[in-house]
């Protein structure tokens, strides 16, 4: 097995690095320009701050129900950021096992309110995506968006 040195390794780190911000005002006073434009527009924000680094090394943890999603959006972060992202489908997980730590976690859960609803959330640890599969869905929808554009693996 071939060891990347020291120098590839810091080339490695230069080229895979997106950062996903999500504004923390700790407030559900923001107003609208402070909110991102997203399609569909989510029901309710709550900006914390969090940060996570999206890099070859990132997994996708998801349950069977949501696979299918988890692909798509693996191929589209390919197509437009040309970072390999795994999908690793789990039975259950969340952020207190360490299969999930520094992960997206896709945490099917049905149990929501409302069909096609999700929760999303960004930490330095982890995105964790919970809903039911359409709730899923959605939630890798608007994670997209808030994917800066101009960042590209080179």
């Amino acid at each position: 097995m071939h060891r990347p040195g020291f120098k590839q390794l810091l080339k490695d780190l230069k080229q895979i690095i997106i950062v996903f911000i999500l504004f923390i005002l700790g407030s559900f006073r923001a107003n609208a320009q402070e909110i991102p434009a997203l399609s569909p527009m989510p029901v309710e924000f709550r900006f914390e701050s969090g940060a996570y680094i999206l890099d070859s090394a990132s997994v996708i943890h998801c349950s069977p129900e949501s696979e299918k999603a988890a692909e798509l959006f693996a191929a589209y972060v390919l197509q437009h950021h040309g970072i390999r992202v795994q999908v690793q489908t789990v039975i259950s997980g969340n952020r207190n096992n360490p299969l999930t730590e520094k992960s997206i976690l896709l945490a099917y859960t049905p149990m929501l309110q409302k069909k096609s609803a999700y929760q999303l959330s960004v930490t330095g640890n982890g995105i964790t995506i919970m809903g039911d599969s359409s709730g899923i869905f959605y939630g890798l929808q608007t994670l997209q968006q808030l994917i800066p554009a101009d960042i590209q693996y080179t």
